[in-house]
């Protein structure tokens, strides 16, 4: 028998690769753990290395392989989703309407129901950039109060979820008064079903952040499930006024605000 033969049989004889884990931090314990599956598969298949000289080696290199492989999951385990992930929903830069989701934004007022109130909305190019605006004058005769500018979610007039996110960014301006965030999903079958979240408007522009827990339903005894959204809606509501609002831009997102460049 060869002196490299007779390593190897000794290599595969060995209980256990050595302890070198012991007082790691958790990654690098994660990556011996790794090395110590492989060397002990090895052993168990007979598979010996060239010969004892080399068996540091070997199992320096297979923990290293391992460390690369658990560092970048780690990293983004560790990564805060608040910080990056969000979904730009629209900011307004296709002059056909199309919204970011691949759907065109729709009017709706009261006049559905018998309601006298008026509205004009569409895109157009302002001081800040590119904004959908919606004006109108919102009247409570018939049992109207609402002018509405409503964006589908589903270009397949399907649902969307939206459970990857916390809640959603609007950057807003206009005349104040009553205006609120609309949502509705596969379980608001009837028109007067929505889910609803006040926002507040000035003649200034701002970012909120609107938290899918500030929704409440609106003649419906089931909790919002935002994994099936169908619809998204900005709406003057509740007060006879003349109303105007600016939207730049709309965004799902966690929290805190994301930073612009």
């Amino acid at each position: 028998m060869s002196r490299d033969e007779a390593a190897g049989r000794r290599w595969r004889s060995s209980p256990a690769p050595p302890s070198i884990g012991i007082g790691l931090p958790s990654t690098m314990r994660s990556a011996f753990r790794a090395a110590t599956t492989v060397y002990r598969f090895m052993m168990k298949k007979h598979i010996s290395p060239p010969g004892r000289r080399h068996r540091r080696c070997f199992l320096e290199t297979v923990t290293l392989v391992a460390l690369l492989a658990v560092l970048p999951l780690s990293g983004l385990a560790s990564e805060d989703p608040a910080m990056t992930d969000t979904l730009l929903l629209d900011d307004f830069q296709h002059e056909d309407g199309l919204s970011n989701v691949g759907t065109h934004w729709e009017g709706l007022t009261d006049r559905v129901m018998g309601g006298r109130s008026e509205m004009q909305f569409s895109r157009r190019d302002s001081d800040a950039g590119p904004v959908l605006v919606m004006r109108g004058q919102v009247r409570l005769e018939n049992r109207g109060g609402f002018i509405q500018a409503r964006l589908p979610l589903d270009p397949g007039g399907g649902s969307f979820d939206a459970s990857a996110w916390e809640g959603l960014y609007i950057t807003v301006r206009g005349t104040p008064g009553p205006y609120y965030l609309h949502l509705r999903t596969r379980q608001t079958w009837q028109p007067w079903q929505h889910y609803r979240a006040p926002i507040e408007v000035q003649p200034t522009w701002q970012e909120q952040f609107v938290p899918f827990t500030a929704f409440e339903g609106r003649a419906t005894w089931r909790r919002l499930d935002v994994s099936a959204l169908k619809s998204l809606g900005i709406v003057a509501y509740g007060e006879a006024f003349e109303a105007e609002i600016e939207v730049s831009r709309l965004e799902l997102g966690n929290r805190p605000i994301p930073v612009r460049e």
